[in-house]
């Protein structure tokens, strides 16, 4: 989690028709996403991540 540098949310107009978003989760040498997120679970999701992330820097 120490790695994460930026986490970001997108939705394209397919995605937003089925009220879809995709998480975007950024470190120094990848970018991880994950597809097709309920729209109402996708900020929490994003808020839980970048949660976990200031944890485990403030551990290191």
């Amino acid at each position: 989690m120490i790695r994460v540098q930026h986490v970001e949310t997108d939705q394209g107009p397919l995605l937003r028709k089925q009220r879809l978003v995709s998480v975007s989760i950024s470190t120094a040498a990848t970018v991880h996403t994950i597809e097709a997120v309920q729209a109402e679970e996708s900020d929490a999701l994003r808020h839980h991540i970048l949660e976990l992330v200031k944890v485990a820097k403030e551990d290191v």
